[in-house]
C-alpha cells in the first residue's frame, strides 16, 4: 500500500507540468516602431516662380520623422520631370531631419520634382516650379483651366484657348484687377489672347462655374 502511495504523489508533479502549471508564460513581443515618414518641410520651397533657365532662389525641403523625432543620416532621392535640374540628385537629412535640393528649371512652363526615401511612408512629394517665358497658353476646359497657374514674363501674352466641346465658360478678374477680362461666356472653338505688361499675380473665375479662388478658377504669375 505504501508502494503505490509514493506513486501517486511521484505522478503528481508529471500531470502539472503538461498542464502546464507553475509554467512562465512570455509575454507577446512588442510591435514593429511605426515606419519613419517623409513630408513638405516648413518653407519648403514649393509652388517658386523663375525666369526659364533660371536657378530658383529657394531650396526645395523635406523633412524625415519617426514617432515626431528627426531622422538624421536617411538618403533622400529626387527626381525631375518636365525638363529642368535638381542638385544634388541625392542628398542626406541632417540632424533636424531636412534634407534639400536647388532647382534650376528649364523652358518648361511647368516642372515637377518628387522627393522619396526608401523605408518611408508618406512619399513620394511632389513640388511644382514655374518657369515664365514671354508667352504661355492656358485651356480652357469644362470646370477647370489647365493649368491652373502659368507664369510669364512681364509684357509676355497668355492665350486662353476654348477647345471644341467646351462650354458656357469666361474669365472674370479678381482682386479688381482687369485681367484676364473676357466676360463673355463663350462655347469652343474660342481663342483670345490677354498681354500682361505689370509683375503680379493675376486670379481669375468662371463666373458659371466657379468664384474667386473657388471652383473653376486660376491664376497668371506675372515676374519682371
Amino acid at each position: 500500500m505504501k508502494r503505490l502511495s509514493n506513486l501517486i504523489v511521484a505522478a503528481v508533479p508529471l500531470v502539472a507540468a503538461a498542464c502546464g502549471g507553475g509554467g512562465t508564460v512570455s509575454p507577446p513581443p512588442p510591435p514593429p516602431p511605426p515606419a519613419a515618414q517623409i513630408a513638405k518641410a516648413a518653407n519648403s520651397g514649393d509652388e517658386q516662380v523663375g525666369a526659364a533657365n533660371a536657378t530658383l532662389p529657394q531650396p526645395l525641403r523635406v523633412a524625415v520623422t519617426q514617432n515626431g523625432t528627426p531622422v538624421a543620416n536617411r538618403e533622400v532621392s529626387w527626381q525631375v520631370t518636365n525638363g529642368g535640374s535638381v542638385s544634388p540628385g541625392t542628398s542626406n537629412t541632417g540632424a533636424d531631419g531636412i534634407a534639400t535640393t536647388t532647382v534650376t528649371l528649364g523652358t518648361a512652363p511647368i516642372m515637377t520634382i518628387s522627393a522619396s526615401s526608401t523605408g518611408t511612408s508618406g512619399g513620394p512629394i511632389s513640388f511644382t516650379a514655374l518657369a515664365a517665358g514671354a508667352n504661355a497658353s492656358v485651356q480652357v476646359l469644362n470646370n477647370r483651366y489647365e493649368p491652373q497657374t502659368i507664369a510669364i514674363r512681364a509684357g509676355g501674352r497668355v492665350t486662353f484657348d476654348w477647345p471644341t466641346g467646351s462650354s458656357q465658360h469666361n474669365l472674370i478678374p479678381d482682386d479688381g484687377k482687369d485681367r484676364p477680362n473676357d466676360p463673355v461666356i463663350r462655347n469652343g472653338p474660342f481663342s483670345v489672347a490677354v498681354t500682361f505688361p505689370t509683375a503680379g499675380e493675376y486670379f481669375y473665375h468662371c463666373s458659371v462655374h466657379g468664384s474667386a479662388r473657388s471652383g473653376m478658377w486660376g491664376k497668371v504669375v506675372v515676374v519682371p
